[in-house]
């Protein structure tokens, strides 16, 4: 599957527990280990904001008791349990209807070498990179930083040019994850997916189920390897959706493409 790619959001939420940090790399050594410099960088604001204590539920958008989880598990990133970014992100809605454990080893395989996670804290992950507790949102604004995802936008140009050369990439990504990528076009196809409900004739866009939805087509594009993107046709969400050919938009080179999805 050389020419294809998935880029996906993290989980809001994440497990605890994993495996002692005794004898493994440095969280921030692991998949693209370039970025560690910018990752360190970045942590080291990240608790200096924190010590701050000012309008931290606003930064980390949760309170109470959530808002404490949030600060020791940053505090503990260097020395917290780890486990793989796909277990840690397991009680995320998009990543339970993904079912990554039940896809075959061969979709497996795919998925853990051509999918690419845009993370707040560690810029981009493999999904088989060893992660610790922590809370960082893209869209965060990190005291004297700004905006996370501008952060990390010149820092994962370069990579993310690499990754994506020549190759179909499906985008994924929520808006606030996808500033965070500067796009140079060097990809075969750039491919988004909109679903929209009709009625009454009239057609809205979706917001609300999104995230099963695109776990199901992520287990789909990995199941059949998909890297020409009218051939997601033959995809049937559970939910009923399908794909509306006419309502297909392309940018005038044809490079971005987004299929339409409708119920």
């Amino acid at each position: 599957m050389a020419g294809f790619c998935v880029l996906i959001p993290p989980a809001e939420g994440k497990a605890s527990g994993g495996l002692e940090p005794n004898g493994h790399p440095h969280p921030f050594d692991g998949g693209f280990a370039c970025l560690r410099p910018a990752r360190e960088s970045l942590y080291d604001q990240l608790l200096t904001v924190q010590k701050g204590g000012i309008a931290l539920d606003k930064l980390f958008g949760v309170k109470g008791k959530n808002l404490l989880d949030a600060i020791v598990a940053n505090e503990q990133v260097a020395s917290g349990r780890i486990l793989p970014a796909l277990d840690r992100y397991a009680p995320g809605v998009m990543y339970r209807s993904l079912d990554f454990a039940t896809l075959p080893p061969g979709a497996q395989t795919q998925l853990l070498e051509h999918t690419l996670v845009f993370s707040g804290l560690f810029g981009l992950l493999r999904i088989d990179d060893l992660i610790p507790m922590y809370k960082l949102k893209m869209e965060a604004i990190l005291g004297t930083y700004g905006r996370v995802s501008d952060f990390w936008k010149p820092l994962l140009k370069p990579i993310l040019d690499a990754e994506v050369m020549d190759k179909t990439v499906w985008d994924l990504l929520p808006t606030p994850h996808a500033a965070a990528w500067a796009d140079s076009g060097g990809y075969r196809y750039r491919v988004q997916v909109a679903f929209l409900e009709e009625k009454n004739g009239r057609r809205k866009t979706v917001s609300h189920g999104v995230k099963p939805l695109r776990g199901e087509l992520i287990r789909y594009l990995a199941m059949h390897r998909l890297t020409v993107p009218t051939d997601l046709r033959y995809w049937t969400p559970a939910a009923g959706f399908q794909m509306d050919a006419e309502a297909t938009q392309a940018s005038s080179d044809g490079k971005k493409i987004t299929l339409v999805f409708v119920k």
